[in-house]
């Protein structure tokens, strides 16, 4: 029992340090532990740790641990796709995206299916799932950190409407900004004429939550 809890513990220490963009510090933190790893959640959260610095293949080692334990668990299975496809392990992808086809839990996960398709070049089963995707994302329903790959990767597409590919960017751009308003200040617009230099940043298509 113990050792149940002290697993469930550490998971959740790792899932907040990722959430907050700490993956070096999750992963130094998940390299200490030496015990053999049996908690789903746990397995879910080393394989993150391993994946955000680029060690795909031990990625792969918990994911698959994790999956063979619960197949349906939505986040495993887009952790281990992801894993696979940065991976180059392609066949491994499409198979587990053919399994994922069945039973698509989340929009997400529709997602995953689509991207795979169109990365090996399977224009005919991507079709399948691209006019709904662009639906979805027209009307909000697709996660902000997933945008920016739907853009990326309809946006050449010669079948797809110029209007949608706008709209899909109008819908990204509101969506930042709203993600983005609380860190806005009080006086936002800012005033005319203020002197000094404008700092510009840049800002990761997926907030930064990348290797």
């Amino acid at each position: 029992m113990h050792k149940e809890q002290s697993q469930k513990k550490l998971a959740r220490q790792l899932r907040t340090l990722i959430q907050n963009g700490e993956t070096l510090k999750a992963y130094e933190l998940f390299s200490q532990f030496d015990d053999e790893v049996t908690d789903i959640e746990l397995l879910l959260e080393a394989g993150k740790c391993n994946y955000f610095q680029v060690k795909h293949k031990e990625a792969i080692g918990f994911l698959k641990q994790a999956h063979d334990i619960q197949s349906d668990h939505s986040e495993v299975r887009q952790m281990l796709w992801s894993s696979y496809r940065d991976c180059r392990m392609y066949d491994e992808m499409l198979e587990l995206t053919a399994e994922i086809s069945k039973n698509i839990l989340s929009t997400a996960e529709l997602m995953m299916v689509y991207r795979a398709y169109l990365g090996v070049c399977d224009w005919h089963k991507a079709r399948q799932y691209q006019q709904q995707l662009i639906e979805l994302g027209k009307d909000g329903k697709i996660d902000a950190n997933m945008l920016p790959a739907l853009l990326i990767e309809t946006c050449a597409l010669p079948d797809i409407d110029q209007a949608s590919v706008r709209d899909l960017h109008c819908q990204f751009g509101t969506t930042l900004f709203n993600s983005r308003k609380h860190d806005m200040p009080s006086s936002y617009p800012a005033e005319k004429n203020l002197s000094g230099r404008m700092k510009i940043a840049y800002i990761s298509a997926d907030f930064n939550f990348h290797p």
